[in-house]
């Protein structure tokens, strides 16, 4: 072959059984991070609205006191104001996270099924944390201002997304998109 290395000469391009591989690889992943993201959003939700509620409210004397008051003023299902927000995002940032981790993770590895060393390893998960970030940050501003909602002003996520986005612009839905980043770029990597 005129013009091509020998090293070269025997090299195939990856086919349908690789590309198969990488989708089932690929959907695997994202049917993981679903449904990780559906149960531990779920279960950590009514302990996350009590931090919440705990930082901004100073007249609570601790999370169990916190607790009762929220059972005694709002109801129990109280514990779940604002959770369809971070549950999307969970399922979407969950199934990102595997899927993105994995195809960068192949994108590094410089053969088929290498373990990748300690620094590819943190450079995955830093990039990953990256890609995340984006749809972290808006769940999570959307998710805090319904938790300390005192007088129901919006119905749900959707109806304060709109608001802000009416009110604060596109920009508006990032506010802490940069404290998000620090947290999950080197959270991600560890």
């Amino acid at each position: 072959m005129h013009g091509t290395s020998p090293e070269h000469a025997h090299t195939v391009a990856p086919g349908p059984s690789h590309r198969h591989a990488l989708v089932r690889d690929v959907l695997r992943d994202l049917l993981a991070g679903t449904a990780g993201g559906i149960v531990g959003t779920t279960v950590g939700h009514p302990l996350d609205l009590i931090k919440t509620r705990l930082q901004t409210r100073p007249h609570y004397r601790g999370a169990f006191h916190c607790a009762m008051e929220l059972i005694a003023l709002e109801g129990p299902l109280a514990f779940f104001k604002g959770l369809s927000a971070p549950l999307m995002a969970a399922v979407v940032d969950d199934a990102l996270m595997f899927s993105v981790n994995g195809v960068i993770r192949k994108m590094i590895q410089t053969e088929e099924n290498q373990r990748l060393s300690l620094p590819q390893h943190m450079l995955s998960g830093a990039l990953t944390g990256v890609c995340t970030s984006f749809i972290l940050s808006p769940a999570e501003l959307v998710k805090c201002r319904l938790q300390v909602q005192i007088v129901k002003r919006y119905s749900g996520s959707w109806d304060l997304a709109r608001a802000i986005v009416k009110t604060e612009s596109m920009r508006g839905l990032m506010t802490g998109f940069g404290a998000t980043l620090l947290r999950e770029i080197p959270g991600n990597a560890a």
